[in-house]
């Protein structure tokens, strides 16, 4: 047990505390497992900043919401038949696709919104991070506790991005669409811009 965890019952004998779950890593193990999503994305950041002038920020992230997909169905897999390894470079993976978010959110947000409702679509897209932890984290413990086990988190999270990737590739475009240009155009001409 790692020292600094550790807690004590009255009678001196630590408490441990089991989920209940099949693998038994330790917190070191863990903790260089959730470090591969950022040297994932630490590698890629730089390259993603020129890869997104080049190609539509859309696309690139499609892209990166599927390999988020495909690693985290994944995950169980390879945690169960070939360990923290290859659990870690499954997170490698996924913070490739980390990597081109953020240039691509940016790239989206500064052009396709008007300069005032700039900061509101960054809210939206940054809040969206707070309430993933702050609802993930509760959903992740009461699903590790029922009947599907630690697995039934990492499917039900690819579940929930496949309904996310269907949307966006459907609500989204390529381009802006004429009619919503021309409207924006008539909108500065009025606005006095």
């Amino acid at each position: 047990m790692d020292p600094q965890c550790e807690r004590q019952a009255d009678d001196g004998h630590p408490i441990v505390v089991d989920y209940g779950g099949t693998l038994l890593w330790s917190h070191r193990t863990q903790n260089i497992i959730f470090s591969g999503t950022f040297w994932g994305a630490l590698l890629v950041i730089g390259p993603s900043m020129l890869i997104w002038h080049r190609c539509s920020p859309r696309l690139i992230l499609l892209v990166a919401m599927i390999s988020y997909v495909v690693v985290t169905f994944a995950t169980p897999f390879l945690a169960l038949h070939f360990g923290p390894i290859a659990v870690f470079s499954a997170r490698v993976i996924m913070g490739f696709g980390e990597g081109f978010v953020v240039p691509s959110f940016n790239a989206l947000i500064s052009n396709w919104f008007p300069v005032e409702e700039r900061s509101t679509a960054l809210a939206v897209y940054t809040t969206g991070n707070q309430l993933a932890g702050a609802i993930g984290n509760p959903l992740a413990a009461a699903l590790c506790a029922s009947p599907f086990g630690w697995p039934g988190v990492f499917y039900s999270i690819g579940q929930f991005q496949q309904f996310i990737i269907i949307i966006y590739y459907f609500i989204t475009a390529f381009t802006i669409i004429i009619i919503y240009h021309y409207f924006l155009l008539l909108l500065l001409k009025l606005q006095g811009v």
